[in-house]
């Protein structure tokens, strides 16, 4: 039983490595090509076509599901999101996004106000919106910025790989032993999982109130540190819902960052930055596939928890960047105000 429980994980993190890198590809082409655009034309257009992918992928999902066709047929799915501009979409929830996709392109294409004043005509397919990408961690002019881009786009990457890395393997986690879970706790552990985007939203929303960003963000990233080492030690169910509460600030960390990144280029340039980070995320996607599922079955016979453990050790870094360039800025704020301040000569 165990032999046949490794071959059925080495096949489900093969389908997924071959699912994500087939999009990743699509989506590498298409983003960087989409996001810069949308410097010139509005956002609109790309607003609308993601939400049109993400429908098709979804209904492709349900076809698969309902007709009971091959797995190969989600790459499908996966590579048509991946060309009009999205990336991973979650299987249970299609039902859902089949609705609300379409609601986004509709409501994109007719209610939303543009927010590039005023819209101009652009090329779609030329080199110059993949130059203006390069351009962001390259322009000599703003080495300071330059320098937080990719220090927030690490910390970015390293968030959303243990996060993707991690939700693939929960419920794998959770049918082996000793948890053994039968299908009525999947369900209530995949709610809980999602539990986390709710809470983090919340959460957000009243921590920033009373604190800056950059500890928001932290406080996210100890919410994930702390969940998975508590779900990488869960041998009994309780302490595996202990964990998924735990992580119910999870996600704090990532829209934080998102905000950071934008202020730190034009607003001529966020189509560009986007499309950057929407690059990244495939990526994620592809790595967090590769690692945590190649990493899974080689330590099934020490530790079955031991790529949540992974990950939480992974997160300590993205958590003392954040450190570093909040205390870097302090610095340099008090160091200015030091600069201004009269000195005794003055007087």
């Amino acid at each position: 039983m165990d032999l046949l429980e490794q071959e059925v994980e080495a096949l489900v993190a093969r389908w997924n490595l071959c699912i994500n890198l087939g999009g990743f590809f699509v989506g590498l082409f298409s983003v960087t090509l989409f996001g810069p655009w949308s410097d010139s034309v509005g956002r609109r257009p790309t607003l609308v076509l993601p939400a049109v992918g993400m429908a098709l992928q979804a209904a492709v999902y349900l076809l698969v599901m309902y007709l009971q066709l091959h797995v190969a047929y989600f790459l499908l799915g996966r590579l048509l999101s991946g060309l009009l501009g999205d990336y991973n979409l979650i299987l249970a929830s299609c039902f859902a996004y089949l609705a609300a996709s379409l609601a986004a392109a509709l409501y994109a294409a007719f209610c939303l106000q543009e927010s590039v004043k005023p819209p101009k005509p652009a090329k779609l397919l030329t080199l110059g919106h993949y130059k203006a990408v390069y351009r962001l961690y390259t322009a000599p002019e703003r080495s300071s910025s330059r320098r937080k881009l990719a220090l927030y786009s690490l910390a970015f990457f390293l968030l959303v790989t243990v996060h993707f890395g991690a939700k693939d393997l929960f419920v794998l986690y959770e049918l082996g032993s000793p948890l053994c879970w039968a299908a009525d706790l999947i369900g209530y552990g995949s709610a809980a999982s999602y539990l986390a985007y709710l809470g983090s939203l919340g959460g957000l929303r009243l921590l920033q109130l009373c604190l800056e960003d950059t500890w928001v963000a932290e406080i996210g990233v100890i919410s994930n540190i702390s969940g998975l080492v508590v779900i990488s030690l869960a041998t009994t169910t309780p302490l595996m819902f202990t964990g998924y509460g735990i992580l119910f600030l999870s996600m704090a960390a990532t829209p934080v960052i998102r905000a950071k990144l934008s202020k730190l280029v034009s607003e001529t340039e966020q189509g560009a930055l986007f499309a950057s980070v929407a690059c990244v995320e495939g990526l994620c996607s592809l790595v967090a596939t590769g690692v945590f599922n190649s990493l899974y079955p080689a330590t099934l016979h020490f530790m079955r928890g031991f790529p949540f453990l992974f990950g939480a050790i992974i997160l300590l870094i993205p958590a003392a960047i954040i450190g570093w360039i909040e205390i870097w800025d302090s610095n340099q704020d008090y160091s200015h105000f030091s600069d201004a301040s009269p000195s005794p000569a003055d007087d």
